[in-house]
């Protein structure tokens, strides 16, 4: 009779009378992952299991692989660990005694010794629970079918604008003016006014604000690598970004392109961490229009500073030059001439004084 285990590879030195049934043996090495996890959390003996043991466990679990047993060496053991050989021989013992493994030890033919470890019976039972609670042919749960609301016929009580959820120019795409809108018999809110608003302040995207988006995208990557050529192409959702930002914006081409680089401005300034990124300056309106406004200010600040270093009224005059030099008295130079050469010094006769 076929049996599914002789379909399985089988290890060196692995038993007859291995007590890892099949069905656990596969779904370990399939849902691997979700396996441990639901050790760790359900099981009580693997949560009191510390982190040394804990470890080791894994990294003999990740060897079976279908297998009865696994041979893993204790350097591998090591490495995937992190313990050394020693704590990994110690790790090994407790788990031995708590029974989460198994440990057989084979002499090989040239005289070294290979290390077979299997599940122990608390692994077991805890990997039987698992498979009893996830069986691989376990029955979805059914959804109960809604009707929808547009196959519900109209009542006295239900009229149609409360079913669809929504106003009834948004299925057709049709706009209608609020004061067509018939209240309902049943004195429910009107909710066709909260998309109404929303699609008058939607302003549509021009193929203009897409070319102002690729440029402003090309000056934030310019400002952020100086050394570096801006690229020619950007993504298709950063260029959706930045033009859904440059069509909220009001005035013309140069306005809008001026109002992006402020952003990109006021942007830098605000950014903690490094150059902005894309999302971080036109990721939401709000935030676009504060860095837009940080940058304006910072902007024309400079602009003032600028002017001011410019402005030769400011400037000091040629003529205004000499005054610091005549701002020393005759009695303060006689003094310091005497200090120098002697007292009843005197500027010699003939000489024209300097």
């Amino acid at each position: 009779m076929w049996s599914a285990a002789s379909a399985l590879p089988a290890g060196p030195g692995e038993r007859e009378d291995d007590v890892f049934p099949i069905r656990e043996r596969i779904r370990l090495r399939d849902n691997f992952g979700l396996a441990l996890l639901e050790l760790r959390a359900r099981n009580a003996e693997f949560q009191r299991l510390g982190k040394g043991p804990w470890a080791l466990f894994i990294g003999v679990a990740v060897h079976w692989q279908g297998n009865a047993e696994a041979w893993p060496s204790q350097d591998t053991l090591s490495r995937f660990s992190g313990w050394s050989t020693r704590a990994v021989r110690d790790q090994a013992d407790s788990l031995e005694r708590a029974g989460f493994i198994r440990v057989r030890h084979e002499r090989r033919p040239d005289g070294s010794v290979r290390i077979f470890y299997a599940p122990g019976l608390v692994t077991l039972a805890a990997l039987a629970d698992f498979v009893e609670r996830f069986p691989r042919d376990r029955a979805k749960a059914l959804r109960t079918e809604v009707p929808s609301p547009r196959t519900v016929a109209p009542t006295a009580n239900h009229p149609p604008e409360n079913h669809a959820g929504g106003p009834p120019e948004s299925a057709s795409g049709e706009l209608r003016e609020k004061d067509q809108i018939k209240p309902s018999s049943c004195d429910a809110p009107a909710v066709g006014a909260p998309n109404d608003v929303k699609e008058e302040q939607a302003a549509p995207v021009t193929g203009e604000d897409r070319d102002l988006a690729r440029i402003a995208l090309g000056e934030r990557m310019t400002r952020k690598h100086p050394t570096r050529p801006a690229p020619r192409y950007f993504d298709a959702g950063d260029v959706t970004l930045v033009a859904a930002c440059a069509s909220a914006l009001d005035g013309d081409r140069g306005e809008k392109m001026l109002a992006l680089r402020d952003a990109i401005g006021g942007a830098f300034l605000a950014s903690k961490e490094g150059p902005p990124t894309v999302r971080f300056i036109w990721g939401k309106l709000e935030h676009f229009l504060d860095h837009l406004e940080r940058g304006r200010r910072r902007r024309l600040a400079d602009e003032r500073l600028r002017a001011s270093h410019n402005d030769p009224a400011r400037a000091p005059s040629p003529q205004s030059a000499p005054a610091a030099e005549s701002a020393v008295s005759h009695v303060q130079m006689k003094a310091d001439l005497e200090r120098l050469f002697g007292p009843g010094w005197r500027v010699p006769t003939g000489a024209p004084p300097r």
